[in-house]
């Protein structure tokens, strides 16, 4: 997992609030192992660690054994790797967390650098071209 800057994340957050309008997450839309990976990325963990916290925050420790599957046996399962909803609404409100400390800011302006990425190449091009032109 990449290292994260601490620096970075404090302009990310300064431009975020600043300039970028209020967003939620769609959550119907994000996989269950894409969302244990943002928030092992944001809690700064290994995905195993942070799927074996969320297990435990939602279940008691007695039924912990038979409710969580050992996690390189669900995380390589041939088929889409599902958890229980529980586990996920855990992860969500971990997530909510994450977003409210700003956390996630890096990630949103990342996301929204994606999205205008190509315009900005084309924007981009059209000024070299002028340039070179005239």
């Amino acid at each position: 997992m990449p290292k994260r800057v601490i620096i970075i994340d404090m302009i990310a957050n300064f431009i975020v609030k600043k300039f970028l309008p209020a967003g939620i997450p769609e959550f119907h839309k994000i996989d269950d192992v894409s969302l244990l990976s943002l928030i092992s990325w944001a809690q700064k963990w290994p995905m195993e660690r942070t799927y074996d916290t969320a297990f435990a925050q939602v279940f008691p420790e007695k039924q912990l054994t038979e409710a969580r599957p050992d996690f390189d046996t669900w995380f390589m399962s041939s088929e889409r790797p599902k958890l229980p909803i529980v586990v996920r609404e855990e992860l969500i409100r971990a997530f909510r967390i994450h977003m409210a400390s700003g956390r996630m800011d890096v990630l949103r302006l990342g996301a929204i650098a994606e999205k205008y990425a190509k315009r900005f190449m084309y924007v981009g091009l059209f000024i070299l071209f002028l340039f070179l032109v005239f």
